[in-house]
This record gives C-alpha cells, sequence and structure tokens, in this order.
C-alpha cells in the first residue's frame, strides 16, 4: 500500500511537533524516519497508524483518506512493532505469535494454515518455548512475526532494534527484508541507528516538524548506504545532536 501525506500538522500542549510535513512511502517499500530525541518521529508513527489524531493535512492510503473510514478497519490494516516487544511471558511463543488471530476467533485449522505459511523455521523450532527461555533478538523476531500474522499490508516499526547488538540487528533486518519481499508489505521503520538504517530503501530525515530531506540507497550495498547516510547526516547540520 502506498501512503501519501500532505501538510500534516500536529500541536502537543500548545508545541507544534509535525509542521506542514508532506511525506510518499511507496507500496512494498522500506522506509526509514530518522532525528533527533524529541524531534516527533514516534508521535508520527501513532499519527500513521491511526493511533493519534492530528490537527489538520491529509492522509491517504492507496488514495483513500483513512480517517473517512472506521478507524478500527483502517487499523486492521497496520502491523505494530515495539521497541519492548510486548510479548505475553505467560505465552509461549506460538502462543504469542497467533494472540491476534484468537481475537479475530479465527478456527485453529486457520490458525495453523496461517502460521506454517508465514513462520520460518528458527522460530517453528522454539515455538514451545516460554518468552523468558529465549534471547532478545528471538524475541523480536516473535513480535515480528506477531504484526505479520493478520497479513497486514503496512508495518510500522519504532526503534525495533533498539535494545540489540549489532549481530541481532543484522538477523531482524535480514528477517524483515525476506518478509518485505515475500509478502510486498510497505514498512515504516523509525530509528536513529546507522546499522538500521541502512537496510531500508529510502530515509527520511525529520527536523523542525518536516522531513527535510530524503535519500535513496538506489544501488548501493548495504555499507555504502551507511557511510553515506553518516557523512551526509554529519555535514547537515549536525541534526542528532540535541
Amino acid at each position: 500500500m502506498e501512503i501519501y501525506v500532505n501538510n500534516l500538522r500536529k500541536i502537543i500542549q500548545n508545541k507544534v511537533i509535525i509542521d506542514s510535513l508532506d511525506l510518499n512511502i511507496k507500496s512494498g517499500e522500506i522506509y526509514g524516519i530518522m532525528g533527533v530525541s524529541g524531534c516527533g518521529k514516534t508521535t508520527l508513527l501513532k499519527i500513521l497508524g491511526g493511533i493519534e489524531k492530528y490537527n489538520s493535512g491529509c492522509i491517504k492510503v492507496n488514495d483513500k483518506e483513512y480517517y473517512l473510514e472506521a478507524k478500527d478497519k483502517y487499523r486492521n490494516n497496520i502491523g505494530f512493532i515495539y521497541q519492548d516487544f510486548n510479548l505475553l511471558e505467560g505465552l509461549t511463543v506460538k502462543e504469542n505469535i497467533l494472540l491476534p488471530l484468537v481475537f479475530e476467533k479465527k478456527c485453529q485449522e486457520e490458525q495453523e494454515a496461517i502460521y506454517t505459511e508465514i513462520v520460518e523455521d528458527e522460530i517453528k523450532n522454539i515455538q514451545d518455548k516460554f518468552i523468558h527461555e529465549i534471547s532478545g533478538g528471538q524475541q523480536q523476531k516473535v513480535a515480528i512475526y506477531r504484526a505479520l500474522i493478520k497479513k497486514p499490508p503496512i508495518i510500522l516499526a519504532d526503534e525495533l532494534t533498539g535494545n540489540l547488538d549489532p549481530f541481532s540487528t543484522q538477523e531482524i533486518f535480514r528477517l524483515l527484508i525476506r518478509l518485505n519481499k515475500k509478502m510486498g508489505i510497505t514498512m515504516v521503520i523509525v530509528t536513529h541507528d546507522f546499522m538500521a538504517a541502512r537496510y531500508c530503501d529510502r530515509i527520511g530525515i525529520l527536523q523542525q516538524g518536516k522531513i527535510q530531506s530524503e535519500y535513496s540507497r538506489n544501488q548501493m550495498d548495504y555499507l555504502e548506504f551507511m557511510n553515506f547516510l553518516m557523512n551526509k547526516i554529519e555535514v547537515s547540520n549536525e541534526i542528532f545532536k540535541d
């Protein structure tokens, strides 16, 4: 699904957080949003996910203004991935992943068919373990599969590798890229980490309430793109310094 944002404005306690923001995310794209702490990245993600209202502007998904539709209907098209995983300790890996389908009252046969189709063997091999028995990287993968189990066309992720080491970050993004290609999902990822940003197709820099600049990976490999971003952003008024 393509996401189109025009002239978006969000005010919180008389402070302008998002100011006349324009953004166009292509269908099937992995789009990253970077910026300093407090610049509005998470607020923008919540607005895109229908969790938080905005004051003015327009958001369209596949040429439809989503707030003109029932919000619950729109949010069924969204999968969320959080930095702190939000997994239930009392459930197994498999039970956590299937939970959204349980809430939708899908029959067990349908749940099993979807689970078999989407989840890879690495997680199937630990599906009967409880959350405290697996690593942080594995927990994040479980959270990713839980977000994808309803086959949403859009995934929104907030600092999903913020608590992970570089190796686990690499593994998480390799998984996301495989799933992105397999399922054609549009992914919007908020991050401050250049190690994570290098895997995105495009990066938008959020500054002073707007996407001030965008950078495309094009034909660059991941390392080249990371170095390119670091050089560009360092030169661009040192925006990552609070």
